[in-house]
This record gives C-alpha cells, sequence and structure tokens, in this order.
C-alpha cells in the first residue's frame, strides 16, 4: 500500500534503519545540506582573500583532510578482520594487483608525456567515480522508494533522469575541453591536462539538452504528482546538493585555479561518502552482533557509536600517506599518488556490488526491495 511522504519520514526517525531515507529526512537533507556548505565556507574565504597563492595550500588541506581519510574509509570497508570474509577476495587482490602493474611504469613515462597522461587519466577517473556514487546512492533511494510505496522507482523508470544526471556531472569536464590544454601545478610539478579541445560552439547544443532533459523529468514529476504518488523527495534532493555544488566549484573559481574547483568539488563527495560509510559500517556491525558475532575494532567503534576514533583512524592513515609523498623524490611521490587514488577507484568499483558482496542489499537497508 503506497504511504505518503510524512508518514516515510516519520518510520525513518522511529527506526534510521526503515523508510525512505538512509538515516530520516531531517538527517539526509542536513547531510547532503552541509556536504555543500562546509568546502564553500573552508576553502572560498581564503581564496577570495590570498587570490591564486592560496590554492596549492588549500589543495594541501583537501588531500590531508578529506581525500586520503576517504581512501581508508573504502579500504577498512574491506580490509578489517570480519569484513575479509564477506567479500569475494579478488575485490581486494585485483584493484591492488592492476594498480601495482600500472604504477610499476610510472618512473619510465615521464620523458614521453606519461606523467600529463596519469594526472589527465585519474582526473577523469574521479569525476566518473564520483558519478557512480550518486548513481549508487540513487538505486538505494529507488529501492527503497519502491519497498515503502509499492509503486515503481523514480530511477529505475526514469532513463532521462539518469541521462541528465551523467551530462551535468560532465558538463565542467566538457568545458575544459573547449579550451587550449591547461597547465597545472601541484606544488613544483607542472601537469598538462590533456584535453581534444572540441570547439566551444558545442556547449550550446550540450546545455539545450540538459535543459530539455531537466523539463521532461519536471513534467514527469508533476504527472506523478497528479496521480497521487509520493514525490521522490530524497532523490531530489541528492541531485540539487550535487548540483549546486558543481555549480560553486566550478562558477566561483576561474578555470586557472582548477585544482581548487577539483579541492570544492571532491571535498562534497568525500563529506558525502563518509556518512554513507559509517551508516554502512554501523548497519552492519549491526546486523553481526544480531547474528552472534563478535566484532573486531573497526566495527566495534562503528556498534558502539563513535565517530570521532573512527575518524582518528583515518587521520593517522593520512598522516602516514601524506608523509610518504612529501618525503619521497617525484618519481616515487606520483607512484604514491597514483596507487592510492587508482586502486581506491577500482576497489569501490566493486566494493559495492552484490556479486562480489551476497549481503550488500541487507547491510545497507533495502533487503528484499527490487
Amino acid at each position: 500500500m503506497a504511504i505518503n511522504a510524512g508518514t516515510i519520514g516519520q518510520d525513518a526517525r522511529q527506526d534510521p534503519s526503515a523508510g525512505y531515507w538512509m538515516f530520516s529526512a531531517r538527517a539526509d537533507a542536513g547531510w547532503f545540506g552541509w556536504s555543500v556548505i562546509v568546502p564553500l565556507l573552508l576553502y572560498l574565504p581564503a581564496y577570495w582573500t590570498l587570490g591564486s597563492a592560496a590554492v596549492w595550500p588549500l589543495y594541501l588541506v583537501y588531500v590531508a583532510c578529506f581525500a586520503t581519510p576517504h581512501l581508508w574509509m573504502t579500504w577498512v570497508v574491506t580490509g578489517s578482520r570480519q569484513a575479509r570474509g564477506m567479500y569475494a577476495s579478488r575485490t581486494w587482490w585485483l584493484p591492488v594487483a592492476v594498480t601495482a602493474a600500472i604504477v610499476a611504469i610510472v618512473p619510465f613515462t615521464r620523458d614521453v608525456g606519461g606523467w600529463d597522461a596519469f594526472f589527465t587519466g585519474m582526473t577523469l577517473l574521479g569525476a566518473y567515480h564520483i558519478l557512480k556514487q550518486h548513481l549508487g546512492m540513487l538505486k538505494i533511494y529507488d529501492a527503497r522508494y519502491v519497498q515503502w510505496t509499492g509503486d515503481a522507482g523514480f530511477v529505475s523508470q526514469m532513463r532521462p533522469f539518469r541521462w541528465l544526471c551523467g551530462l551535468a556531472f560532465a558538463l565542467p569536464v566538457w568545458w575544459v575541453w573547449t579550451m587550449p590544454s591547461l597547465d597545472i601545478v601541484v606544488d613544483v610539478q607542472r601537469f598538462r591536462l590533456l584535453s581534444p579541445e572540441v570547439p566551444s560552439w558545442t556547449l550550446w547544443p550540450y546545455v539545450a539538452t540538459l535543459v530539455a532533459l531537466a523539463l521532461r523529468c519536471a513534467w514527469t514529476l508533476v504527472r506523478r504528482h497528479r496521480a497521487g504518488k509520493p514525490l521522490p523527495t530524497a532523490h531530489l534532493v541528492l541531485a540539487a546538493a550535487a548540483g549546486l555544488s558543481y555549480l560553486a566549484a566550478f562558477g566561483l573559481v576561474p578555470t586557472r585555479d582548477y585544482l581548487l574547483s577539483l579541492a570544492i568539488f571532491i571535498t562534497y563527495h568525500d563529506l558525502q561518502y563518509i556518512g554513507f560509510v559509517w551508516m554502512f559500517q554501523r548497519r552492519r556491525a549491526g546486523w553481526l552482533v544480531a547474528a552472534g558475532h563478535g566484532l573486531d575494532f573497526v566495527h566495534a567503534l562503528a556498534e558502539a557509536n563513535r565517530p570521532l576514533p573512527y575518524l582518528g583512524l583515518a587521520g593517522a592513515f593520512s598522516l602516514l600517506v601524506v608523509g610518504l609523498i612529501v618525503a619521497l623524490p617525484p618519481a616515487g611521490a606520483i607512484g604514491v599518488v597514483v596507487f592510492v587514488n587508482v586502486v581506491h577507484y577500482l576497489m569501490d568499483g566493486m566494493v559495492w556490488q552484490r556479486r562480489h558482496y551476497p549481503g550488500l542489499h541487507a547491510h545497507l537497508g533495502p533487503a528484499g526491495a527490487r
């Protein structure tokens, strides 16, 4: 039986593992909202005061405080003692082996433009990775929507909405591709962001396509509302937060300071991921306790709702990795950077798939949903 959005929100507040929202309507909206606001408050005042001179120090803040702890959170989902038994073994060794093979050739490619290619490739992988995270979260909301309303999910039913999300995420990439290749200075190392340099007029049909898709989605929402179907509020809040973050990151910072745009938007992504992984670990810990299992240290922190020690471990890991990057010569440093990023992208692409982790749906919440 279909239920209205207010009832969904009440059920979710009574039981965070139930209902349409991941935590609750208020908590999810706050989570997404603050993930947009925090990067702006953290980076923009210093940038507007000091100009381009602030970009590299701010980028270091992003790497040490958000990007590298994010990597730890992906690894700890699969790498803690109890988690290892829940995943197919290739979830761990395959990304590590593939990335290690890539890193082995990094030091020998500088003179042929390889480092520019690695930098560009990691940038594109990062954009794709963030898109996939958002689509994954939308699928979770879709499963909950189906489970709690008995109605077809918005994402599963609305292919234009998925196209809209994908093209919107790719718009800044396309924008950069309409310009001559950008030179990006990372500390003392200069990289050229490789691009095909497509004609600038292609932005017009690109944006027109986005507008057409948005209008089609809006009309579908109107028709669903008229039919008495609950609005997919969580889907829309998540999409709006992503859109606002993109507009701020690439609209308030000139393209020449592309690193800061990346820092703003990926910090937004990191904050969302931290909340998502914490929710997942807490639910998995609760499931383990209910099944009569003891908890390893990581799951015990999650079960006891102790996020500060949990994040403290992520911070310690970050200090170790960043210290290693600073201490190594350039060839070694870029090898570490490529390894920790690419292995993370590959591993994250496997961690959240049921074929590698059969218990995924049960531990995310919407068990039994389509």
